[in-house]
């Protein structure tokens, strides 16, 4: 989560124009230094340099002005780290100058590849598919998991381990949306504001635990 966390700050810098007047220039060109080190596919920086553990560590050691040997050198670290962790290298070629390439004799003319609308055409329609597969019974999955976070919400009431009031709170890919129907259900427990579970028990460990038993008795 902090590496997406983080991606999101640098593309954000790197991807707006108007940076230039907030930071500066070589401020932007150490952020943009870093954001090559990122794989969205695997959702991770690479690390450019054998002695570092993370990412972050060799930036530190770089020179004032940036070169375009150390820009390559880190480039050449996110398409290692991609083979090694994906199996392959990703073409980041915008799509447009997939499907339209432009014609070196004549940059500013652009001719249709066949054989690449082709792929991307089926690869829309796969895409399609898999989709209508997986969400057609979306509405219903989403009905199912909110029975279970209410009739387990209930279980823990009805338990007496936690203070009156306590809810059952779904989060992760079943509350923001990017799960599937396929996805696990993620629950907590959340405690009303100003209420504690007793001194004797600072882990929760006894709670839990008689909580543990009455979910036995009762399914």
């Amino acid at each position: 989560d902090s590496q997406l966390a983080c991606a999101g700050i640098l593309r954000a810098v790197v991807a707006n124009p108007s940076m230039s007047i907030l930071l500066r220039r070589d401020l932007i060109a150490k952020m943009r230094l870093e954001f090559e080190l990122w794989c969205p596919l695997a959702e991770e920086f690479a690390v450019p340099s054998e002695t570092s553990r993370m990412w972050f560590e060799p930036l530190r050691d770089l020179p004032q002005e940036l070169t375009g040997d150390i820009f390559r050198r880190f480039s050449s670290a996110r398409g290692n780290m991609q083979t090694r962790t994906l199996g392959f290298h990703p073409n980041s070629m915008p799509l447009e100058d997939i499907l339209f390439p432009r014609n070196p004799n004549s940059p500013a003319q652009r001719t249709m590849d066949p054989g690449a609308v082709k792929i991307f055409n089926s690869m829309s329609s796969a895409m399609g598919s898999l989709y209508q597969e997986l969400f057609k019974d979306e509405d219903v999955v989403v009905r199912r998991r909110e029975m279970i976070r209410k009739r387990t919400e209930e279980c823990v009431q009805q338990s007496g381990a936690f203070p009156p009031g306590t809810q059952v709170v779904i989060f992760g890919s079943s509350a923001n949306g990017f799960g599937s129907p396929k996805s696990d259900l993620d629950m907590c427990l959340q405690l009303p504001d100003g209420r504690n579970i007793d001194d004797e028990d600072m882990d929760g460990a006894s709670a839990m635990g008689k909580l543990a038993e009455y979910f036995e008795a009762s399914w």
